[in-house]
This record gives C-alpha cells, structure tokens and sequence, in this order.
C-alpha cells in the first residue's frame, strides 16, 4: 500500500496542485483504491463521506489521460445538479497546472453554454443522467473516445434511470466492453451491492458497470 501521493507515481502537476488543495497525505481510501485503478483495475469504493473518495477517480483519471487526445475520454454521472458542480470544480483544482479541460452538464443550467464547453475537446464531463442524455440525443455530446465511466454516489440515487439510461448510452456508441471502467460507490451508508451490479447490469453479455469488477475497496469506516 503506498504510503503517499508520489510513492504512487502520481505526476508531478498533479503533486503540486494536490499540495496546493491541502492533502498532505493520502487518506485510507486513497492509499487503497488509487494503485488499483491505475494498475488498470475496475473498482467500487465503499467509504464515508469526506474520505476522499473524489481524488480517488479525479487524480486516477487525470494520470491515465492525455488531455491532447480525442475527448471526452471520462464521463461522470452524478445523481444531483450540486454534485456535478461540486466534482468538476475539484477536477479544475486538481488539473491546475495540467492541460486538461473538464466541463459539468445539468438540469437548469444554460444548454448552449455547456454546448460551446463540449466543442472546446474536453477531457472529463461530469453531469447529472438526464441532462447528459439529453446531450447525447442531440449529438453533443460524443461519445465515442470515452475510456473511463465513473457512477458518483449512493447508486440507488440512480435508479430511476436504470430502464432508461444504460441502454441509451450503447445506443449512442459508449461501448462498454473493453474499455476500463472504474467505478467508484460513495455512499454515506452501506449499498446493496448485490442489488446494484444486477440492476446496473447492460444487455450486452460481458458488458457492463459492474462486467469486469475486480476490486473492492471497503475502508470499514462506515
């Protein structure tokens, strides 16, 4: 388990702007969810609230992407408009000293100011399901280059979606099946994960949220 962001092998812009936020060291979560996923691995973080978990897939994801290449290469669902705001602005202080563009997309904000955002080659999107449906409908958002797909949060906040949204995505070209997905699971409670994997599973045999699991990472704080 390594004991500190660089020990890691986190870049050094990332050091520096996670310096600069105020960690000093990796929290629990951290230490154990981080090496797994940039060692390529799916995982779902089980941890309470203010552990950290944001880092977890924001430093992971900034390390493991090329701001110069085709985006969006990471797409986030967050089940409130609050979260997403919340999430993309720790992701612009985390990609400080980066190049990497990152843009937040939900209900009751300005459609054609995330639009102009989503032509600017965004590297991560972070946004509630049903306004990045809509985007996706609308072919502004593309999808295609996407690598990484995050699901923030208490997953049953999500539910709704569930007849809807998973299959609108392959629809519209996320094709699942290998690509890396990480999948974080933040919840201020206990999931039920059982539940979860089944009701978040795509048609697409081998394919899925939860297809190629192979860790989780449970800080038994909760």
């Amino acid at each position: 388990m390594s004991s500190s962001f660089k020990d890691m092998g986190l870049s050094e812009p990332i050091l520096k702007a996670l310096d600069e936020m105020g960690f000093e060291e990796p929290t629990e979560v951290q230490k154990r969810a981080i090496p797994h996923i940039l060692n390529g691995k799916d995982v779902i973080v089980m941890s309470k609230t203010g552990s950290g978990k944001t880092a977890v897939f924001g430093v992971s994801i900034l390390q493991m992407t090329d701001p110069k290449d085709n985006g969006p290469q990471c797409l986030i669902l967050e089940p409130t408009r609050e979260l997403a705001v919340q999430v993309d602005n720790d992701l612009k202080k985390m990609a400080k000293h980066l190049q990497h563009h990152t843009a937040a997309v939900y209900g009751q904000h300005n459609m054609n100011t995330e639009i102009q955002a989503l032509r600017d080659n965004i590297s991560i999107v972070t946004g509630t399901p049903g306004r990045i449906y809509d985007h996706i409908q609308h072919k502004n958002l593309v999808t295609k280059h996407i690598r990484f797909l995050v699901l923030d949060d208490d997953l049953r906040l999500f539910f709704p979606y569930r007849p809807q949204f998973p299959p609108a995505v392959l629809q519209h070209g996320v094709r699942i099946k290998g690509r890396q997905i990480t999948v974080p699971v933040g919840p201020g409670k206990r999931s039920p994960l059982g539940k979860i994997t089944a009701d978040f599973r795509l048609p697409d045999p081998g394919a899925g949220f939860f297809g190629r699991l192979r860790h989780i990472v449970d800080d038994g704080l909760l």
